[in-house]
């Protein structure tokens, strides 16, 4: 699971504030997707629609505002949110973070399976007593 941070006092911001209600959700969502997508704030064309039906707004209008104030910069292929990364983790930090638990998992694992049983002191007693 990937999370997004997000200062608490966001519609605050005098950037946030100074958009429309649907662009405001626009921005959040753009988060989202981003970090769920690990796309370190890339935002393609193609998710557009996509985040603009999940929504239920017009997704047009709304990422033209985020452009003018600031909180989206378009590139090529879409958009990018400025500083995704600064305030959140990479792709390659959730990776390596993803494949170190898993190899933290494995190892331990192992150790479970190559450990062996532990019988308790009055177990071993008590079979010691039915032996003789």
């Amino acid at each position: 699971m990937t999370w997004v941070r997000v200062d608490t006092g966001i519609f605050r911001n005098r950037k946030v504030a100074a958009v429309t209600p649907p662009a405001k959700l626009l921005y959040i969502a753009s988060l989202c997707w981003a970090a769920d997508t690990l796309s370190d704030g890339h935002i393609p064309e193609r998710a557009l629609a996509t985040l603009g039906a999940e929504l239920g707004i017009r997704p047009r209008p709304a990422a033209r505002q985020l452009v003018e104030v600031g909180l989206w910069e378009p590139v090529e292929d879409g958009w990018m949110i400025p500083d995704f990364t600064a305030h959140n983790p990479s792709r390659a930090q959730v990776e390596a973070r993803r494949a170190a638990d898993r190899a933290r998992k494995q190892q331990a694992r192992q150790g479970r399976r190559g450990a062996k049983p532990q019988v308790s002191e009055n177990r071993a007693r008590t079979a010691q007593i039915g032996r003789a």
